[in-house]
């Protein structure tokens, strides 16, 4: 692991007490161990992993038009500072102009026939229809009470007819009874019989002229001198009405269809003619792009960089006319090792030195992890981003080195990290110095190679002994 500790105190005491005995006279080599007392102290402790790169900007476009076309205007210069949203160049835009407009107009002559599909009649028209309705309801009305009238009247009529008929026969049995008594006295025949039947028939006649006046009072006036061609103009008159009252009704039932109709639409049309608007509404929606893919706009506030083409030119679409970038932010690409990634967390800090800036020191913010790293000569990196502020000097493409801080402890015990071994267990343990040196357990903390954190074991002013190991010349060096 790359580390880089910031800052802690030196912990290492002047003197060393023994070297282990060797000879340095034997022929093959020997490790020589150096051993030192060390004092367990308080200090700050960080953890870092290092990487070098590239400075970069940290916002960067080039820009370019939607369209070919001819360039009518660049309204900016290489070192220009822009704002967001700032026109920076233009096509010649007419026929695109043109194009918008003509679909523009497609698309409201497209919606108003939609709208005339889903509302075939005017307001008016639709109001005009509902009181031909309503005149045909109260048509089909009179006709129905004319109907009525006139069964009504025939029906009088023929009450009239009737009351007449029955006066008319009850007379004849009358006179034909006094006829019948007449011939029987003449005869000397038992008139009696016949004497009570012309009383009865006399009682039948007065029953009949009470229904007849009966009728005359019910209609004394209209069917006085009664004849049968009125009667017969009754009945033409009944046949009539039902005929009027028929007709009302279809009337009535064509007015009520012609209202259905029109706030009914056509739904195959309408279909139709949405089809029509919304192909219109992406014409319009096309033109317009096209129009604004004339225009090229800052994204960001930034610099121009560079500009490759000049007004005039005869450029193709997609093609580089203007770079921008963004100066007030830089970045730094590292290589980190795939060992050192399991540690690297986005927002950690990370101090950044510059190759061209010696003993300038930068404060950076890792920005960017990729998820795919690339492999060289058999190791795998990944190409961090950290982002850091504008500062005088600083130039893309500049060579700098991030340690990114992925732990750190203030006011800890420390120890050189040759003081902490391990046992066959795997227990962690140092070597207390005292009157006898001694195995301690202790629980060690994180660690960046040169100290170690001492979580519990140990107290700080008490001493540990580190031990340094090196090889020795052999006897064969000196021997020649």
């Amino acid at each position: 692991m790359n580390a880089r500790k910031i800052a802690a105190i030196s912990l290492l005491l002047p003197a060393v007490l023994v070297t282990a005995a060797c000879n340095p006279f034997d022929t093959g080599g020997q490790n020589e161990v150096t051993q030192q007392i060390a004092e367990v102290s308080r200090g700050d402790l960080t953890v870092s992993v290092s990487g070098s790169g590239n400075i970069e900007v940290a916002g960067e476009s080039k820009l370019a038009f939607g369209v070919g076309g001819k360039i009518d205007k660049i309204y900016v210069e290489e070192g220009d500072e822009v704002s967001k949203g700032q026109e920076l160049a233009r096509l010649d835009s007419r026929a695109l102009e043109l194009a918008a407009t003509q679909a523009e107009t497609a698309l409201k002559a497209a919606e108003y026939n939609l709208v005339k599909a889903r509302n075939r009649y005017s307001s008016v028209e639709i109001s005009s229809l509902e009181l031909a309705v309503a005149q045909a309801r109260m048509a089909l009305a009179q006709a129905e009470v004319a109907l009525e009238a006139s069964r009504l009247s025939l029906n009088r009529m023929e009450d009239v007819a009737e009351a007449k008929d029955d006066v008319t026969d009850a007379e004849l049995e009358v006179k034909a009874a006094e006829a019948m008594l007449k011939e029987a006295t003449q005869r000397g025949d038992n008139y009696e019989i016949a004497y009570w039947r012309g009383e009865f028939l006399q009682a039948q006649l007065k029953l009949a002229e009470a229904g007849q006046d009966l009728a005359d009072l019910l209609a004394e006036s209209e069917y006085a001198g009664l004849i049968p061609d009125e009667l017969t103009l009754k009945k033409l008159q009944l046949k009539g009405a039902e005929q009027s009252v028929e007709q009302a009704q279809k009337s009535l039932e064509h007015a009520l269809v012609r209202l259905d109709d029109a706030k009914t639409p056509d739904k195959d049309e309408v279909e139709l003619r949405e089809t029509q608007a919304e192909a219109a509404r992406k014409s319009l929606e096309y033109a317009r792009s096209q129009l604004d893919d004339a225009v090229i706009t800052a994204p960001f506030a930034g610099t121009i960089a560079s500009i490759t083409a000049d007004e005039g030119d005869t450029v193709a679409a997609a093609k580089t006319i203007i770079h921008l970038v963004d100066l007030t932010t830089m970045q730094l690409v590292v290589d980190i090792d795939e060992i050192d990634m399991p540690n690297v967390k986005l927002n950690q800090k990370a101090i950044i030195s510059v190759d061209a800036l010696p003993g300038t020191e930068l404060e950076g913010r890792v920005s960017f992890i990729p998820p795919l790293g690339r492999e060289e000569s058999g190791l795998v990196f990944y190409q961090v981003k950290v982002s850091l502020a504008i500062s005088e000097g600083i130039r893309p493409g500049m060579r700098a080195t991030a340690d990114i801080v992925t732990d750190e402890r203030q006011n800890v015990l420390l120890v050189p990290s040759r003081t902490v071994k391990r046992d066959s267990q795997g227990n962690t343990f140092v070597e207390v110095v005292g009157e006898q040196t001694v195995a301690r357990p202790v629980a060690a903390g994180i660690s960046d190679d040169t100290y170690t954190e001492i979580i519990s074991g140990l107290r700080e002013g008490e001493k540990v002994l580190v031990e340094r190991r090196a090889r020795t010349a052999s006897s064969s060096f000196f021997s020649q």
